[in-house]
């Protein structure tokens, strides 16, 4: 018996990606042309820890940094998780409730949020929704998140560029010259690991892949940014397979819990030849190769898209590495850079107690 028989698939797919990463190699002098964004995610501001907001700052003072040395950034991206639930709903998850005065606490509470991102050198920046942004990742819940953004907005007085990708229609958009960096809120996507809620929230699901279609179909060169990606959890994988799921043989281990509809209309856009990059978070894992390599994923059922077209940004939060050394942590941000043919090249700035590490110069 051929033990890697089961696994042809999946070393085919990567075999591909390791391609097509040493073919984007990151540039060490500053580039000419294109596009340079930097991706943050996962910022987890309002569950009470203090290190999140430290760890936000310190990463727009080092983007800061890096723009004042030369390095150009054209908008940074959060591609969610501000941490809204924390905010404004209590009880146990599954069954949270959005306390009374929700409206007062996202008020208040986008003040400080807006003093923070009006120390920016970078004036504009655009937002996603995480699941942790909804409220036991409804998708009906996002009108909280809408309305902290808009507090935002106002509060910070035109000095930076609010743009919330989730409000849909043309705001969805972000272009850039003949690039489209493109929104998709995904939020629910994960339907609390809860096969009836994948159920539940299919239909809404469904619309938002059919907005993105169209928005993917008007494009030249699309980027597409949402919080939850398609592929394999590392928690299931890496900390606690015993919790994969039971109710799906094909995809045990997949951040998504989704109808297989869903899954099929996500493989049909992903695999236009004018997608050219997939950016997503949500991943809390504290090994840097998760965000770096996909050798560690187990599903072999993936669109070769999903794996050869996706980069994953690591968190900003310390969540599920407060036990690790800060020198061995796997949190910072993205620096991705676009270039005039619509190529992407990318690498990751790790976060350590008192410095900013590049990634070595491959697109991770």
């Amino acid at each position: 018996m051929n033990w890697f028989a089961p696994f042809s698939d999946l070393i085919s797919c990567l075999a591909l990606l390791t391609a097509f990463c040493i073919a984007t190699c990151f540039p060490q002098s500053k580039a000419l042309g294109g596009v340079d964004l930097v991706q943050l995610t996962d910022l987890h501001l309002f569950g009470g820890v203090s290190e999140n907001d430290r760890a936000l700052r310190a990463c727009i003072a080092e983007i800061n940094r890096e723009l004042v040395s030369g390095k150009p950034v054209n908008c940074v991206v959060v591609t969610g998780d501000l941490g809204l639930q924390d905010l404004i709903a209590t009880g146990a998850a599954g069954h949270r409730t959005v306390v009374a005065n929700a409206e007062d606490l996202l008020t208040t509470e986008s003040k400080k949020f807006a003093d923070i991102v009006a120390t920016s050198r970078v004036k504009t920046w655009l937002f996603l929704p995480g699941n942790n942004d909804l409220i036991d990742e409804n998708p009906e819940s996002l009108r909280y998140f809408s309305k902290f953004l808009a507090d935002v907005s106002s509060d910070i007085g035109g000095t930076i560029n609010i743009v919330n990708l989730a409000a849909g229609g043309r705001a969805a958009v972000y272009e850039i010259g003949n690039l489209s960096i493109i929104g998709f809120n995904n939020a629910s996507f994960k339907s609390n690991n809860n096969v009836t809620d994948s159920s539940k929230f299919a239909e809404s699901q469904l619309a938002a892949l059919s907005e993105l279609d169209s928005r993917v179909s008007r494009a030249n060169y699309a980027y597409i940014f949402y919080h939850v990606p398609e592929i394999d959890d590392p928690y299931l994988v890496r900390t606690n397979p015993a919790l994969a799921k039971t109710f799906d043989k094909d995809f045990r281990y997949s951040a998504w819990t989704v109808k297989p509809a869903v899954r099929q209309a996500w493989n049909n856009i992903i695999s236009r030849e004018n997608v050219r990059g997939l950016f997503a978070g949500h991943f809390h894992d504290y090994h840097r190769d998760t965000y770096q390599n996909y050798h560690w994923v187990r599903t072999l059922k993936y669109a070769p898209a999903s794996l050869i077209k996706l980069y994953l940004c690591p968190p900003v939060a310390i969540k599920n590495q407060e036990r690790i050394e800060p020198s061995e942590q796997a949190r910072g941000y993205r620096r991705i850079h676009i270039d005039d043919t619509g190529s992407v090249r990318s690498q990751i700035v790790w976060m350590t107690s008192n410095a900013f590490i590049q990634s070595p110069a491959l697109s991770d």
